[in-house]
């Protein structure tokens, strides 16, 4: 087969697994709607509703400076965008479910290109189909949860740093260091996990 006919054959596999990925990842938050934490709303939907709409509740955290306003802040982007449209939450939950799923698919193209370069395509594909159908991911990688945005960007993130081939690029290393800061400032949990990624490469040098 030639070489770009495979190209084309596996980047629509892989553009079939995204899509697949998304989907999956609504059916918990908008086709069949449910609550798997209360921080879903208190804690992003409606600090966020408070800063488009002019009312709802501020936890606490916030008010004391003791949570990041970055996760309600992206979701009050979403609800301002979905203004263009309607107001309500029948126009902004769609399109935040669809934000957050976009990025749950990030597991799911960064475990493919991991396998390809290690295990070609195929390899590749089987992996991230794993990954696109996995439970727990589905269930939980649509939720507004600080937790989980902030592990998904911590792939992201993983595979800037270390592609599985020797990093030279700055600019692509100051990326990662963005992402990897944007994750302790979201989930403040994970700072030893990043510490640990962020120190292994230099341990092997």
């Amino acid at each position: 087969m030639p070489l770009t006919k495979e190209r084309h054959w596996v980047l629509a596999a892989l553009l079939g697994l995204v899509l697949l990925s998304i989907g999956l990842r609504l059916v918990p938050v908008l086709f069949v709607p449910s609550l798997n934490w209360d921080d879903e709303i208190f804690q992003a939907t409606e600090p966020a509703h408070r800063l488009v709409f002019g009312y709802g509740i501020v936890p606490w955290e916030f008010q004391l400076g003791m949570r990041s306003w970055i996760l309600p802040g992206a979701v009050a982007g979403l609800m301002q965008l979905s203004r263009l449209i309607g107001d309500g939450p029948a126009y902004y939950l769609p399109l935040i479910a669809a934000a957050f799923a976009l990025l749950a698919t990030a597991p799911v193209v960064c475990c493919f290109l991991w396998a390809r370069r290690w295990y070609g395509p195929v390899a590749a594909l089987a992996a991230a189909s794993v990954v696109a159908v996995a439970p727990e991911l589905i269930y939980f990688g649509g939720r507004a949860l600080t937790e989980v945005v902030a592990a998904h960007i911590l792939v992201i993130a993983c595979w800037l740093l270390d592609p599985g081939a020797a990093v030279t690029s700055r600019r692509r290393l100051f990326a990662a260091g963005l992402l990897f800061g944007l994750v302790c400032l979201m989930r403040v949990q994970l700072v030893p996990a990043v510490a640990i990624i962020m120190i292994w490469p230099l341990w092997r040098e």
